[in-house]
């Protein structure tokens, strides 16, 4: 992975692998999932982010 693509990967995976404590900043925190993060999205995802949902079998809509 070249420079952006491997941070915005690596932000993506911190962000699902704290969501207890993004569930106890923000009340909507807690609906957050990687299942429903790649749903009924209006925007192009960035190459680091497909990579990152991917790389869990998940498939971008």
């Amino acid at each position: 992975m070249r420079g952006f693509e491997k941070l915005i990967y690596e932000m993506t995976e911190a962000l699902f692998n704290n969501l207890t404590e993004l569930g106890k900043a923000h009340i909507k925190g807690k609906e957050v999932s990687q299942k429903t993060a790649v749903t009924g999205v209006s925007v192009p995802f960035h190459t680091g982010a497909i990579k990152y949902y991917s790389d869990k079998g998940l498939t971008i809509f």
